[in-house]
């Protein structure tokens, strides 16, 4: 069994340029290498990254 995390911040005044590379680039490129995500976390407060992307087998 794996789990992959995948976790990282976003640049301060970078979040639409971030949602469209998520959107258009970075999902379907690992969904091409046959990785399906389950879990996504936003941090919304507090200290963390500010993204956190799961994956279970």
């Amino acid at each position: 069994m794996v789990k992959l995390v995948l976790s990282w911040n976003i640049k301060a005044d970078e979040e639409t340029a971030y949602f469209e590379f998520v959107t258009q680039e970075f999902v379907p490129g690992v969904l091409r290498l046959g990785i399906r995500p389950v879990e996504a976390w936003d941090t919304v407060y507090g200290p963390g990254p500010r993204i956190i992307l799961g994956r279970g087998q």
